[in-house]
């Protein structure tokens, strides 16, 4: 049988049910953000660099008049250069509603099947894309308008508007999303490339160097002796670009929106903690005359004080039985469903399943 003061307590709940719920809620609710927000802090730290240095990125882009089979070979062979690879990059644009355009990047392949540096993997539809196609990073589809197997308006600079069919999807951890950059990715062959007006030489050569995580000031010690080299062979080195060595290029972007995120959640259990606190204290007001009757009649301190931290623990637990699993189940919606067409969400949490691979998903959400 319950004493008189636990009944008391109980009273007390029943009487103030509405008050007593909202404090509940008010803390789930900062313990469902923060734990929300740990997990994809957590996933997304390990899968974005994990996915992104899966694609074998690489660690300089040297912009040459031409790129060959030739050159390519003779540079794998140079002091402190582990692998390299020709590509090119064309910024053109495509029509995405009657007399609306916008940009799209090409990026050009000459062996989809053999890619060695900055790789990336097919989604759905052809592979290798046929000529006179093209694939479609998978985030940039939506902003299309259209459906693979369907036919876009391209043009690049030195050419003419081409319609061209759309024959897959790829991903490619390796970019920005589209839909954030506002740019149509796409990848071609160098055969595309001369039916698009551009010829199919090459112009970039990709790099990648011997020194494991080497620092920005390797890369360029080890590009600046290649680029003399190149200018020795009778090339014109044009634009170098290295990019931040292992890490994503919205690597420093997701950092501060998850910490961000992280803070306020925090800033929302400390509110709901004042929350508590001001509410108790009210009750504890209202209570004066109760605890001096219950004084009066030999209760002792420790006694009236474990009976309001005990009703204190009860809102706590309560909050914590709705938060937790609340987040946790935010956590790993996103990692069972399909995933989606972009390699960020708009909000955090799906940010764990969209830009990785579907089972490395699948593994660090569960």
């Amino acid at each position: 049988m319950l004493s008189p003061r636990w009944k008391k307590l109980w009273r007390d709940l029943s009487a103030a049910r509405g008050r007593m719920v909202m404090m509940v809620i008010a803390i789930a609710v900062s313990i469902f953000g923060v734990g929300t927000i740990l997990s994809a802090y957590t996933i997304l730290m390990r899968e974005i660099s994990r996915n992104y240095l899966g694609t074998s990125p690489a660690s300089a882009f040297i912009e040459l008049n031409q790129v060959d089979d030739a050159l390519v070979q003779a540079v794998r062979q140079q002091p402190g250069i582990a692998d390299a690879e020709a590509t090119s990059r064309v910024m053109g644009r495509v029509e995405v509603k009657p007399n609306e355009w916008m940009p799209m990047l090409l990026f050009v392949i000459p062996d989809f099947n053999a890619m060695r540096l900055s790789t990336f993997t097919s989604e759905s539809g052809d592979w290798p894309p046929p000529e006179q196609t093209i694939l479609l990073e998978r985030a940039a589809l939506p902003l299309t308008n259209v459906a693979v197997g369907d036919a876009l308006t391209v043009q690049t600079p030195n050419g003419t508007k081409q319609s061209i069919r759309i024959s897959g999807l790829a991903h490619d951890p390796g970019l920005a999303p589209a839909w954030q950059e506002q740019t149509i990715y796409a990848y071609i062959t160098p055969a595309t490339l001369a039916w698009l007006g551009e010829g199919s030489t090459l112009h970039i050569l990709k790099v990648s160097v011997k020194e494991q995580n080497p620092s920005v000031g390797a890369i360029e010690s080890t590009v600046s002796r290649l680029s003399a080299w190149l200018t020795g062979q009778g090339y014109a080195v044009g634009e170098i670009r290295i990019p931040p060595p292992g890490l994503h290029p919205h690597q420093s972007q997701m950092n501060s929106i998850l910490m961000t995120l992280l803070v306020f959640s925090l800033m929302a259990l400390v509110l709901s903690a004042i929350l508590t606190a001001t509410m108790i204290g009210g009750l504890l007001a209202q209570q004066v005359r109760q605890i001096g009757i219950m004084k009066a009649i030999g209760a002792r301190s420790s006694q009236v004080t474990g009976m309001y931290l005990a009703l204190v623990a009860v809102l706590g637990l309560a909050a914590v039985a709705l938060g937790i699993p609340a987040g946790n189940a935010a956590k790993r919606v996103p990692a069972a469903s399909t995933p989606g067409s972009e390699n960020y969400a708009g909000w955090i949490i799906p940010c764990c399943w969209r830009f990785a691979t579907p089972s490395a998903a699948q593994d660090a959400c569960s």
